[in-house]
């Protein structure tokens, strides 16, 4: 149980390992080996945990049926994919590539995401200077054994990062989709109307399904 408490005091808190040493009374040495230990045991855990409940997504969430919002214009959306960046210590050599627009060492971590808010899939340890459609690439050819991919005529929501394309919706280009945007801007008119009401339920899914990101 020790084990457990120190690595989500140092996961939960970001603590160092000087830090962890001070609050448990161990050596650096058995901090490091006993988070390895719980990591490879969450790592493993996570193979049965994060994927989808049934990969072929033969239904319509029942959030989706019983909004008028989202019935029947989101039928086939079975989740969302997004991606956010994570702060990564890594060695001197490998700075630079760990570099994103932050100016700050990250990892850009992608992860898939249901209407139950379930992971269902998450790429890892890329660094932080690759654009989010690299890392969507790089997970579709690496886990093609495991990435939940979207059966035929089915779909995530994707943000403009990704690219529109079978199986991945994004927004049109310049269309407004964070949250925030919409209680900002005026209210939408004529042949416009429906398309942003669209866009604006898309952005709700997106925002609730990928809460870890923000």
């Amino acid at each position: 149980m020790e084990a457990l408490a120190i690595f989500l005091y140092i996961l939960g808190d970001g603590s160092s390992n000087q830090r962890a040493q001070s609050h448990f009374k161990h050596y650096g040495e058995t901090i490091s080996r006993k988070f390895e230990e719980v990591l490879l045991a969450v790592v493993e855990l996570g193979r049965d945990i994060v994927r989808p409940k049934d990969p072929n997504f033969p239904t319509t969430h029942d959030r989706i049926r019983r909004d008028h919002r989202m019935w029947p214009h989101f039928k086939d959306c079975i989740g969302a994919v997004d991606g956010t960046h994570i702060l990564a210590v890594v060695l001197d050599e490998d700075k630079v590539r760990y570099i994103g627009r932050s100016k700050l060492t990250t990892q850009n971590v992608m992860a898939n995401c249901d209407h139950d808010m379930r992971f269902t899939y998450a790429s890892i340890g890329q660094p932080g200077s690759m654009h989010d459609t690299t890392v969507l690439f790089n997970a579709l050819e690496t886990d093609i054994a495991i990435f939940p991919h979207p059966p035929q005529g089915k779909y995530y929501l994707v943000d403009v990062g990704y690219p529109n394309r079978p199986g991945y919706l994004a927004p049109y280009k310049g269309q407004r989709y964070h949250v925030p945007e919409f209680w900002r801007g005026s209210t939408p008119t004529g042949e416009k109307k429906n398309s942003t009401s669209y866009t604006r339920v898309c952005a709700l899914l997106l925002s609730d399904a990928l809460v870890y990101g923000r």
